[in-house]
């Protein structure tokens, strides 16, 4: 029969290991961390737990460029992105997703506001407090 309950302190170091021995989540730099939080449960069955749940919340953006101005676009958004953060924060989101196929659009959003490659064409950047 499967236990739900939420993760308590002492579980923290076998989701550093479980993290860690993760190739995929290593990749994505993600550490035990990442479900340490009260946002998280665990599954667990007559052995132990199995499986950690984290719950975000994420919000999904997409970008049209209304002009082939690449430096118009690239001061648009360095003007305004941060203050669009803001207001995600205020409303609660912890994470910024977004998808291209164009590189100079991921070159830009890695470089420019520290979006991290989550998988090939997606691209996360973390804004919210680290519980």
């Amino acid at each position: 029969m499967l236990r739900v309950r939420k993760v308590q302190p002492d579980d923290r170091e076998m989701l550093y290991e479980a993290a860690k021995a993760d190739p995929y989540h290593a990749a994505a730099g993600l550490t035990g961390e990442h479900w340490a939080g009260s946002d998280s449960i665990l599954y667990e069955d007559a052995d132990g737990p199995v499986v950690a749940v984290k719950t975000t919340n994420v919000v999904r953006v997409d970008l049209q460029f209304l002009t082939q101005d690449e430096e118009r676009n690239a001061n648009a958004l360095l003007e305004g992105f941060y203050a669009y953060v803001g207001i995600l924060q205020r409303r609660g989101v912890k994470e910024i997703v977004f998808n291209t196929e164009s590189p100079k659009v991921a070159h830009f959003f890695l470089k420019r506001f520290h979006f991290r490659e989550a998988s090939r064409g997606t691209y996360s950047l973390y804004i919210g407090e680290q519980t």
